[in-house]
């Protein structure tokens, strides 16, 4: 069959309606043109737009039929990961995986090693995210975490960081689970075959995140973790202690000792502040901490 294309005016419309926001206009348009028909300048446009306006219509309609029916479009990385994000709030659970894969399928290998990282963390985070709230009543906590060691700590660098303000949904889901379970998850790492120096501490900082224990009880669970893993990366850990500390110089101060009496300096420049905003017009202060030089973040 011939191509046949829009006609200028119509494409014109299409330019037009899509730079002021109008996307139900342009939805409208677009699902009764036919593929033979279709500008694909356009509807990268398109799809960028309505990804950055959240309009997720268009972005599911572009996605199925294009990206995923007919193979005519390919997304770069950067549009994926926004696309992965507006479908995590929005709750469009079905799309991280094929996200993922469609990544993985055209870009996976051809990028810098810093940027693929990168993406690929973003990718899984999404897509553990997503599941996360999808499941969030039907799945046990234990479950949510595996998918993390699957998807991420199993597949990624080693000195890939994982931190806690990254995964607000399996935070959220740990609130469902006992504190037994938690804490055989918490000191049975070492069965589990965990690569990353950071996973089991984000395990620990998703307990500390927990509003219904003590601050008293989560200083000791701290203590007690890291009395047993000495050699993990804590900076996440003291960075919410500290926080929770805030405007407590007595508890502050306490903590500061606790980072000199175990060697925990340099602190990340995160951890850093959030110490010295929390100590500030208290009657306490710690200079061997202040004055330790920031750990590059």
């Amino acid at each position: 069959m011939p191509r046949r294309f829009l006609s200028e005016a119509t494409r014109n419309t299409l330019y037009l309606d899509c730079m002021n926001r109008k996307f139900d206009d342009v939805l409208r348009v677009v699902r009764s043109t036919s593929a033979n028909e279709m500008d694909y300048a356009f509807l990268q446009l398109y799809l960028s737009r309505s990804c950055q306006w959240g309009h997720i219509a268009s972005v599911t309609h572009i996605w199925d039929k294009y990206v995923l029916r007919l193979k005519m479009m390919t997304v770069h990385p950067s549009l994926l990961c926004e696309i992965g994000n507006l479908a995590l709030n929005e709750g469009k659970h079905f799309l991280p995986p094929q996200i993922y894969h469609h990544y993985v399928k055209f870009f996976s290998g051809t990028m810098p090693i810093d940027e693929e990282q990168r993406i690929e963390y973003e990718l899984l985070r999404i897509k553990v995210e997503s599941f996360a709230k999808g499941t969030m009543l039907k799945t046990r906590f234990r479950e949510k975490w595996k998918v993390l060691l699957e998807d991420m700590d199993h597949h990624l660098s080693s000195a890939m960081e994982f931190r806690v303000r990254d995964f607000p949904y399996l935070t959220k889901s740990v609130q469902l689970e006992d504190n037994e379970m938690l804490m055989k998850l918490l000191f049975d790492q070492n069965k589990l075959d965990i690569k990353n120096r950071s996973t089991a501490p984000l395990l620990l900082n998703i307990i500390l995140s927990q509003p219904q224990q003590s601050i008293e009880s989560k200083i000791s669970l701290f203590e007690k973790f890291y009395d047993t893993h000495r050699s993990l990366k804590y900076d996440d850990t003291l960075t919410i202690l500290f926080r929770l500390c805030k405007g407590d110089g007595y508890r502050l101060s306490k903590l500061g000792q606790m980072v000199e009496e175990k060697g925990l300096n340099p602190l990340s420049s995160v951890a850093l502040r959030a110490f010295t905003n929390g100590i500030k017009d208290t009657e306490y202060s710690f200079d061997q901490l202040t004055n330790s030089s920031p750990a590059q973040h």
